[in-house]
């Protein structure tokens, strides 16, 4: 049971992130120009997937691990804590690195 609902957690949030990363690409296909905005979409809608898969992933199988063996819970949280947040870290530089080009794109205007 709780497989299940972990599993559909997991659909709704990636759902929810390419429709964020389709928002934010027609939203920023009035500023700059499309192929940025696609790619800039792109870029945070996988990172976001990657990130949701991963965080989900993982809490699946510490909560599988400490099911079979609830002594190695304390030993096993702090990893899953520290691992939790190095996956969201890396979503959140690929979102900086996304909005760089959004906004201050260099590859848009031509070299001096």
């Amino acid at each position: 049971m709780l497989q299940q609902r972990t599993e559909l957690g997991r659909w709704i949030l990636i759902l929810f992130a390419f429709a964020a990363a389709i928002a934010l690409a027609l939203w920023l296909a009035r500023i700059t120009s499309k192929l940025a905005a696609v790619c800039i979409g792109l870029m945070i809608g996988v990172g976001a997937a990657g990130a949701c898969i991963g965080v989900g992933v993982m809490c699946s199988r510490f909560l599988e691990a400490a099911a079979r063996q609830p002594e190695l819970t304390n030993s096993l949280q702090g990893k899953v804590f520290l691992l939790l947040g190095l996956i969201d870290a890396s979503f959140i530089i690929g979102l900086g690195i996304a909005m760089f080009f959004a906004f201050a794109n260099p590859l848009a205007t031509p070299f001096r």
